[in-house]
This record gives structure tokens, sequence and C-alpha cells, in this order.
């Protein structure tokens, strides 16, 4: 386990390689079939082989500790991967056959459940962040819970594009924009406290 917080999270070991953006195309296809059809046995069946997505938090744990360098190596891995997202949504899209209408029908675009739902990964990444940063929980978690915060509306998304249905794209890529904040400040704010503990920690044991 690392032993401080700048070693929590390592370039190395957490490279993104091929696998894990054609695991990451998959479940969004399989995600954007439940979530288009209501079938939460299917979305649950997506989110089950959905690779982790640590890297979100590489980005407010680079803020955190000004390194420029960590958030830079990210950035990469985080694009390719809301790329691999889409276009899973977009495949399903375009092999269902479904038109624009349908995709305008199948959901509830509704500001306050992007709200909601922005929230709740506000809250969970923060806690989530926290936790790992305290050692209590491996990198599973976090990165598991970064993905169900982004990889939903990035597969929404693409149906949208591939189905022309714009309208649909333009409020899963506004819901996506809010989530991804919400994960960044979420993160930011629990390795922050992580941060004030074990400065707490050093003057009171140093």
């Amino acid at each position: 386990m690392p032993q401080s917080l700048e070693e929590l999270f390592d370039p190395e070991k957490h490279a993104l390689t091929g696998g894990h953006y054609f695991l990451l195309a998959l479940s969004s296809l399989i995600i954007a079939a439940g979530l288009f059809f209501g079938r939460l046995d299917v979305v649950v069946g997506g989110a089950l082989i959905m690779p982790i997505l640590v890297s979100a938090y590489a980005v407010g744990l680079g803020a955190l500790l000004g390194h420029r360098g960590l958030m830079r190596h990210a950035y990469p891995g985080i694009i390719k991967s809301f790329l691999a997202a889409a276009a899973g949504g977009a495949l399903f899209g375009l092999f269902s056959g479904m038109n624009r209408e349908l995709a305008f029908l199948a959901l509830d675009y509704t500001f306050r459940v992007a709200a909601l739902y922005a929230l709740a990964s506000f809250v969970l990444s923060g806690a989530a962040a926290y936790a790992w940063g305290r050692r209590w929980i491996g990198e599973v978690i976090p990165g598991f819970i970064a993905a169900i915060a982004l990889v939903p509306p990035l597969a929404l998304a693409g149906v949208g594009v591939s189905t022309l249905a714009f309208g649909v794209m333009r409020y899963e890529l506004i819901s996506l924009a809010c989530n991804a904040v919400s994960v960044v400040v979420g993160s930011f704010i629990g390795f922050s406290l992580v941060k004030k503990k074990e400065s707490g920690d050093d003057e009171r044991y140093g």
C-alpha cells in the first residue's frame, strides 16, 4: 500500500491498454441498450464488465499536489476512454436501427435528473477519494464510481450522434461535463481532507 498521498497514483501501474478501451466500448454498448430498453439487468451486466477509471482521480490529485506531470499523464487516457465509451454507444445506435424519434422518447430528459446525478457523483467521488487516500479501500471502488459517473452519459451521447438525435447528445454532454467536474472537485476535496489529516498526524507525532 502507498505510504503517502503522493505515491497513491502510479503512472506505470495505471497505464491504460487496448483491452481497457475495448472493454469500455463494450460495456458502453451494453449499458446504452439497457438504458434505452429499460432493462436494469442489462445495465448491471454492462457495469460488471466496465473497467475502472482510476485516471479520473489523477486530475484532482495532481491539482492538489501541484503535480502538472501527473495531470498531463492522465489526460490522454481519459480522452481515449471518453472516445471509446462514446463509440460503444454510437455502435448500439447504428446497429439497433433506432431512429431519432425513439431516441428522444426513450429517456426522461430533465435537468433535475442531471443535477441529482452530478450531486451523487460529487459525494461518492469525494468519499471514495478520502477512503482510498486513507488506505481504507483499494483503487477498485473509486475507479468504479468514476466509471459509473462518466460512462452512461458518454454511451447515450454516442447514441445521439449515430441517430442524429442532437438534443439527446447535447443533454448527455452537459450531464457528462457536470459529472466530470463533480468527480474532479469531489476527489480534490477528498484528497485535501486526507492531506490535512496526514499533516495533523505528522505535527502530533513528529
